[in-house]
Parts: C-alpha cells; structure tokens; sequence
C-alpha cells in the first residue's frame, strides 16, 4: 500500500477517535451477541474500518459475475466485520497508528516478532512484553504483523465455548480472518472479495 493510503487511514483513524463509530445497526444484523463482543473490543478507528469494510464488500459482490448464496452473503459480512479483532488493544489508536506507519517499508520489525514469538499459556503464539524494535513496542508489532492468527485463534475459542467444535459456516469465517493478508486468494471468491474490501479501506 502507498503512503498517501497510509495517510487516508490515518485521517479516517482521526476521524473515528473524534467522532466514534456508528454501526450498531450493521453488526446487529449480522454479528451474533458473542461476535458483537469481539467486535466492541477493537479500537474506535478498527472498528470504523471493518465497517467500511463490510460495506465495500457487500458493493463488490452485488458488482460480480453469479451471486452469492445467502448463507455466503453472511459469511464474508461476519468475516469482514471481524478481520481485524485480532488487535485488540494494540489496535490503531492515533499514536499506535503512526507508530506502526513509521516502521513500514523496515524489515527488522516482523523479522524481530518472528524469532521472538513466545507461546502463551495454551501453547499459541504469544510475544515477548521485554523485546523492542527501534523503540516501539513489540507487542504492538506483533499485534499489527500477526493479528490475522490472533482474531482466528479468538473467534475459535468463541465457536468452541461449551465443548462445541465450530461448524461449516464457523469454520469458514475462521479461514478468512486467518487468511485476509494473504497475498493471492487462489480460486476462493469470499476470500478475493475480503482482501479487495480490505485493499481499498
């Protein structure tokens, strides 16, 4: 992405921090209570762009070629909503926001989160509170370069509350949270109509 996207975030993240966030009506139609909590979780500016998001993709798949089903329509509508669950409180508050922006285009920053990954408790991918890069945080890196894991792993542990396993539908929104920085989408059309949503917000 170029930096006068970049900045276009950036001013949308002002924007959202000022303002707030007006989207009840979007997530109630289409989050479950337990997803609406993920969701309310996430920084003002995180939120705003996952709806913006979630619109652009709903204009995308009116746009193309052979429609989708009802049952996918919902899929990629949760999926974009929660991409970005996975920051959390590393999220893109203003400071973080330009902190992050400021180490783009560096490769030491996720190469340092890479060879520092800690587990947590439950054996997933944790990170280091001791490491720094350059003087930013490497939990915020870590957060920022590997929230498409974190959000899967959390949107798992809320699927399989009670002993429950996720089902088809589940398990499809965990696939395109996880995957929507890939960088090629193969033949999967919810996850190419995620990762161009995502592009152009």
């Amino acid at each position: 992405m170029g930096l006068f996207h970049r900045v276009g975030q950036y001013i949308s993240a002002v924007q959202a921090e000022i303002f707030g966030v007006d989207g009840d009506d979007w997530i109630d139609r289409y989050l479950s209570e337990g997803e609406q909590k993920l969701w309310k979780k996430q920084k003002a500016p995180d939120r705003a762009h996952s709806l913006n998001v979630a619109k652009t993709a709903e204009r995308l798949q009116n746009n193309m070629p052979g429609r989708l089903s009802a049952e996918e329509r919902i899929i990629l509508q949760k999926a974009a909503l929660l991409h970005d669950i996975g920051r959390g409180e590393f999220g893109s508050s203003l400071a973080k926001s330009l902190a992050v922006l400021l180490t783009l285009g560096s490769t030491s920053p996720p190469q340092l989160i890479e060879d520092n990954k800690k587990p947590d408790a439950q054996g997933r991918p944790g990170a280091s509170e001791e490491i720094s890069a350059g003087g930013y945080s490497a939990d915020l890196l870590y957060h920022y370069y590997c929230h498409p894991e974190i959000g899967a792993e959390l949107l798992r542990d809320l699927y399989s509350g009670n002993g429950r396993q996720p089902n088809e539908a589940q398990e499809r929104i965990i696939g395109l949270v996880r995957h929507h920085r890939d960088r090629t989408a193969g033949d999967d059309r919810l996850l190419k109509l995620l990762i161009e949503a995502d592009r152009q917000n």
